[in-house]
């Protein structure tokens, strides 16, 4: 991918590794997604019903990374407009904020009731634009009283959602160039509805490592189960700089002591979080009637299969890693403290396939500072070469703003740790995107001549997490 600056260097004494990740994904004018081709919007939304099948949707999607080789396409920008018009659907007719606005406008109720929409890193504005689309064109007098504000951390991103909805809804949103995580501005007091499409996957994370006790490796208990008992056989990575140009980084590990990454571990990996039963692959494969379900099943087991064969440490190994959503509780922590009356929808990836990179070099480089190989929840870092063609990394301490770093997310225990910030009444769920979308989308215009529906059956791996700090959405 071309950079449009030279990357950024690292100095002494080092940084956490979520710090790490922020700066190398979103340091303004130098991170990842500051690049300017970052995100890609075709020019022309995709003519499903046109194509023959599978195999032409797959040319298609061939063609349009190929016609802009560095950047990568989202659900949002593929599926243009009917994915962004089925998550306006649904905050019309089922979330309990889109409702009321409804009810309040055919009242004349006051603004208290507006529909206020909170949309965490929009992108281009693709999906905010055909939101915005949708509630004009299905209640007009909804959209009157609608405020639309986006909260982007990545300068080119804001600048390029100001000039995209500017010219179609004026007057009705708000860009706010700004980290969510660390928001400082004025959030909303009263109810409303914050949406993030793929946020969760590139929140920064932090590598923590236990050093086990000959007590610990002997037990039944999984090694990375966190229990303050056990803190002294906990440490944090930080990355510091391997030479004097500060641009070839090295790990180094220290007792973990650090606040936040403390409470992600209470969070995320607290003894609430002990993993149920493995289910039966076999009866897992036959849950699905249709050969389309089975396949999604199948391919979800191929997923994880080859993830847990890329995590695994060798078992007489004394130190173990593990990657922690730090930016996640953040995420958490602002929705409860500046916008404590939400309802919040995001989607992302519940599982993602382990790097493709040959089994010897997997193995050869698990020592290597950084390595993604043997470490549990590790992410993708992945770039783009001239040719459109995607390069997996073995490690994350690639050179800062040179290559996505994401993960992903245990939906499970997404939804305990909402619980333990939100409050234990809150509500919190987990949806497939098919299932979600075969409730709210127009999913006839996805359809291919051959019957193969690529907005339900492609992105077999995403998931939605629906929660609400006001209780459950409101029903029909």
């Amino acid at each position: 991918m071309a950079m449009t600056s030279a990357a950024p260097k690292l100095a002494a004494p080092g940084v956490l590794v979520r710090d790490f990740i922020k700066r190398s994904l979103y340091e303004q004018g130098k991170g990842y997604f500051s690049q300017v081709d970052c995100v890609y919007s075709p020019p022309e939304p995709v003519d499903f019903r046109a194509l023959q099948g599978h195999f032409g949707y797959i040319n298609e999607l061939d063609k349009l990374y190929k016609s802009r080789a560095e950047s990568w396409l989202t659900p949002a920008e593929i599926f243009r407009p009917w994915y962004s018009r089925a998550l306006g659907r649904y905050l019309l007719e089922k979330s309990a904020v889109g409702r009321a606005a409804a009810q309040a406008a055919g009242k004349g109720a006051k603004a208290k009731n507006d529909l206020r929409i909170v949309e965490i890193g929009g992108g281009n504005g693709t999906n905010a634009l055909h939101v915005l689309d949708y509630i004009k064109e299905c209640a007009p007098s909804v959209y009157a009283r609608t405020k639309y504000k986006l909260i982007e951390i990545s300068d080119a991103m804001a600048e390029r959602q100001e000039s995209l909805l500017g010219a179609a809804h004026p007057g009705r949103f708000e860009v706010v160039n700004e980290d969510f995580c660390s928001f400082q501005g004025h959030g909303e007091d009263g109810p409303c509805a914050v949406i993030a499409l793929e946020v969760l996957d590139n929140l920064p994370h932090d590598k923590l490592v236990r050093k086990l006790s000959p007590a610990s490796r002997d037990a039944d208990t999984p090694w990375w189960i966190f229990k303050s008992g056990d803190l002294n056989e906990w440490h944090q990575t930080h990355v510091v700089p391997a030479n004097e140009n500060g641009d070839i980084f090295r790990e180094d590990l220290r007792p973990l002591s650090d606040p936040l990454a403390i409470r992600a571990a209470e969070a995320f990996l607290g003894p609430h979080q002990l993993p149920a039963a493995p289910a039966d692959a076999e009866a897992a494969g036959k849950k699905g009637s249709s050969l389309g379900e089975k396949l999604v099943n199948w391919a979800r087991q191929s997923l994880a299969k080859g993830r847990l064969m890329s995590e695994q440490a060798p078992e007489d190994s004394a130190a173990r890693g593990i990657f922690v959503p730090t930016g996640a509780l953040q995420m958490i922590d602002t929705l409860a403290q500046k916008f404590p009356q939400h309802e919040v929808l995001a989607a992302d990836f519940n599982m993602l396939p382990p790097p493709e990179i040959s089994t010897w070099t997997m193995h050869s480089r698990r020592g290597e500072p950084g390595s993604v190989f043997g470490v549990r929840n590790a992410p993708l870092v992945a770039s783009k070469n001239d040719k459109g063609n995607t390069v997996d990394h073995s490690t994350y301490l690639v050179p800062l703003g040179t290559a996505d770093i994401f993960f992903q997310t245990d939906f499970l225990a997404l939804q305990a740790a909402y619980k333990s910030v939100v409050g234990a009444n809150a509500h919190a769920e987990m949806r497939t995107q098919s299932s979600f979308l075969r409730e709210f989308a127009d999913f006839a215009y996805t359809e291919t001549r051959s019957g193969y529906n690529p907005m339900l059956e492609d992105y077999h791996n995403m998931d939605f997490f629906i929660g609400s700090s006001v209780g459950s959405p409101a029903r029909k």
